[in-house]
C-alpha cells in the first residue's frame, strides 16, 4: 500500500526536474525513466508540464 503525500504549506517551492536531478547527482533522463517505471513516483505537473 502507498500513500500519496501532499504538501500543503504554500510556502513550499516546488523544484523542477533539471533542479531534481541536480541536487541527486543524475541525468534528467534517469528521473523520467523512474517516473515511467514506478508509479510511486508522481511528480506534480503544471500547466505547460512544468
Amino acid at each position: 500500500m502507498t500513500k500519496k503525500v501532499v504538501c500543503q504549506n504554500s510556502n513550499v517551492r516546488l523544484q523542477t526536474i533539471s533542479e531534481v536531478a541536480k541536487s541527486l547527482n543524475v541525468e534528467q533522463y534517469v528521473l523520467r525513466f523512474w517516473e515511467e517505471k514506478f508509479p510511486q513516483i508522481n511528480p506534480i505537473k503544471r500547466r505547460g508540464r512544468r
